[in-house]
């Protein structure tokens, strides 16, 4: 029995074919000439032949025993390598297709994982692209963002010189004027309306300054 362990040419694929269906035939042809011979022998007249044996005559019991032969031995030993033929005709057949669909199944995988890595590596590529674009984007509109920001209003340091400094003054001034005797009372008075006559008027000056 052959071993495929390969895919045979189209030539060798029928060679094979043919010495297997040679040896078919050639057990066909033995067995009919068995079979021929049996039922040649079961007309015999046994020219030759007398006497009993097996409490029939010789020639009968001989006709016997060579068709018992046929049917016991003969011919189950002929079916026998009939089917084992066959059946090597058909493993061959069979581990032919086998190989010959391992072979396309493979061809189609390769394809298939082919196709697949093309797919993954177009997605690759186009995700790449959009965060590419996605990251531009952003990053305009962030520069965007930080063109409209209004800057902080300045604050500057009121010199001593202003209104508080001013106030400061006049706060001084009018502890003096409470710590001078009774005879000065009447410009006390006076001295603290002016303090808070200018210090209104400073502290305005201050928040329209402020504010503005």
């Amino acid at each position: 029995m052959v071993t495929v362990t390969t895919i045979p040419t189209q030539e060798k694929y029928e060679k094979e074919l043919n010495r297997i269906n040679a040896k078919y035939q050639k057990l066909q042809k033995e067995l009919k000439y068995h079979e021929h011979q049996m039922k040649g022998n079961q007309m015999s007249k046994c020219s030759g032949m007398s006497g009993f044996t097996g409490g029939m005559t010789s020639c009968n019991y001989w006709k016997l025993q060579d068709k018992n032969k046929f049917n016991n031995k003969t011919f189950p030993q002929y079916q026998s390598q009939l089917a084992s033929v066959k059946k090597e005709l058909e493993n061959y057949q069979s581990d032919v297709a086998r190989l010959q669909t391992e072979k396309k199944q493979a061809e189609l995988n390769a394809e298939l994982a082919r196709q697949q890595k093309i797919i993954e590596d177009n997605i690759k590529e186009t995700f790449r692209i959009e965060t590419e674009k996605m990251q531009a984007l952003s990053d305009a509109l962030t520069k965007e963002r930080q063109a409209k920001i209004i800057p902080p209003p300045k604050i500057e340091t009121i010199p001593k010189n202003e209104p508080l400094a001013i106030l400061s003054d006049m706060d001084k001034l009018e502890n003096y004027v409470s710590s001078r005797p009774e005879t000065i009372q009447e410009s006390k008075i006076n001295y603290s309306a002016i303090a808070i006559i200018l210090g209104i008027g400073v502290l305005g000056l201050f928040l329209v300054r402020r504010y503005a």
